[in-house]
């Protein structure tokens, strides 16, 4: 059997209704204008929709000490040994060493503490050796709460390193500026709410950079004699120098350097352990104070070929709804949507006939289908080099004549395979013929004669 390649590889299309009207035009073009200007400006240029983030690995690590001098105590209002009369909360001062054993917060950052509550605490002579139930260790004296003098004054160490991929499937980074960079060569400034629009300077040294507190809790927009944002007693107005908080530090990195972000969290953070202890008794401490949490991000970016066409696909793929709205409008909201719908929808006959008169209908345009698909099917070019379509044409106004159909396949220029035959019955028989009813001033034209008429 002879394969036939124009049947094989035939391109099956849509078919399109051109409207002439300027109205259903220019919605058509103005929106479709604006998707455009929607992918180009908003998407490309203002999203950088050509650009790809590159992922970072990196690691940090950071540690708080006293100042290396620290306020006399008549400047700390907050101190009682002060002797100044603030509408602040005023507890003894502690020195900074009962924190350097509780600073550490393993794996993500730091905790420095403004105020140490000490317990005394007896043994429970009555309890069994870690008997379920019964409390090994009972208070003996109240707590005894005391301010850090000058925490605000220490200083946060942070060392950070920073590793970028060129590209997905590279396995060369790129190296990005961090602290183990020359600190001439470094770039850093500390933002926050509360730190102006250029951002605080922040000191660069060899073994990393060096933020005092305060610097972090200023960036945060917290004043640690202000009201506590998660006070430890809510019936109680508490200062966070009181009560403590949490302060989440992000380093974002670019390709020319790096920013501290400090944003504050409300949640408080305390950590207690035992400062002496013997057969019978022992000492607790539970440091209150600001938790630092640290994280690390990238804001680097490449130009990506890939991530363009991307986002060019998803504008064009938006066109689509250009042609939704138009269509919308021609169908269902123009004064002439019932005149466009005589153009733009087809209807068929009903394939579940209910009548014989239906099934007559559905013959004959079956019938008709059948006909004119043989014709563009069976003959390809005549030997005059005249197309089906143009036969077509020729034969079309004799097509349902009382000729037989191997007539019309020869004038056709075929190998005499014969159309498919009208039906024996003719499909309209016995039903009524109406005229359509035309406007008094319309002419309808002379029909053109087919070719072997002319003749």
């Amino acid at each position: 059997m002879k394969v036939d390649w124009d049947d094989v590889l035939a391109y099956t299309t849509e078919r399109k209704v051109r409207i002439r009207h300027k109205w259903v035009g220019g919605l058509y073009y103005l929106t479709a204008l604006a998707i455009t200007s929607y992918t180009c400006i908003y998407q490309v240029w203002l999203l950088r929709g050509y650009l790809m983030d590159v992922p970072i690995t990196g690691s940090l690590h950071a540690s708080v000490e006293p100042a290396g001098s620290t306020a006399p105590v008549a400047r700390l209002a907050y101190c009682t040994q002060s002797g100044a009369h603030a509408d602040q909360q005023q507890l003894p001062c502690a020195s900074f060493e009962p924190l350097f054993e509780l600073v550490q917060t393993a794996g993500i950052g730091v905790l420095v503490g403004t105020r140490i509550s000490s317990t005394v605490q007896l043994r429970n002579e009555s309890c069994v050796r870690f008997e379920y139930g019964c409390n090994e260790w009972l208070p003996s004296t109240k707590p005894m709460d005391e301010y850090i003098g000058d925490i605000d004054s220490a200083l946060i160490t942070i060392q950070h390193s920073a590793e970028a991929m060129r590209a997905i499937d590279s396995e060369s980074g790129l190296q990005l500026v961090d602290t183990f960079t020359s600190p001439s060569a470094r770039h850093a400034t500390l933002e926050g709410v509360g730190a102006p629009p250029s951002g605080l300077a922040v000191r660069y040294e060899d073994h990393g950079d060096v933020l005092t507190l305060a610097q972090l809790m200023r960036a945060a927009g917290i004043d640690l004699d202000g009201a506590a944002a998660a006070p430890t007693n809510s019936s109680d107005e508490e200062s966070t120098r009181y009560a403590g908080t949490t302060v989440r530090v992000a380093v974002e990195y670019t390709a020319h350097g790096y920013t501290y972000h400090a944003v504050e969290s409300p949640v408080q953070s305390s950590r207690t352990s035992v400062r002496w202890a013997n057969s019978t008794s022992r000492q607790v401490d539970t440091i209150y104070g600001v938790q630092l949490v640290f994280t690390q991000r990238s804001r680097v970016t490449q130009f990506d070929v890939r991530t363009l066409l991307l986002t060019l696909v998803a504008g064009l793929a938006l066109l689509s709804a250009a042609k939704t709205v138009a269509d919308f409008f021609v169908l269902y909201v123009s004064p002439h949507r019932l005149d466009y719908r005589l153009f733009v929808v087809d209807h068929t006959p009903d394939f579940g006939p209910d009548s014989e008169r239906e099934r007559k209908l559905l013959a004959k345009v079956l019938w008709r289908k059948r006909r004119k698909q043989s014709m563009l099917l069976t003959h390809g070019l005549d030997p005059e080099g005249r197309s089906s379509a143009h036969l077509l044409h020729g034969v079309s106004g004799r097509i349902f004549s009382s000729e037989a159909p191997e007539r019309i396949s020869e004038e056709a220029g075929g190998s005499g395979a014969a159309a498919p035959a009208e039906p024996a019955e003719d499909p309209w028989a016995g039903m009524a013929h109406t005229e359509p009813t035309r406007p008094s001033t319309f002419v309808p034209p002379s029909p053109t004669p087919a070719p072997d008429d002319a003749e």
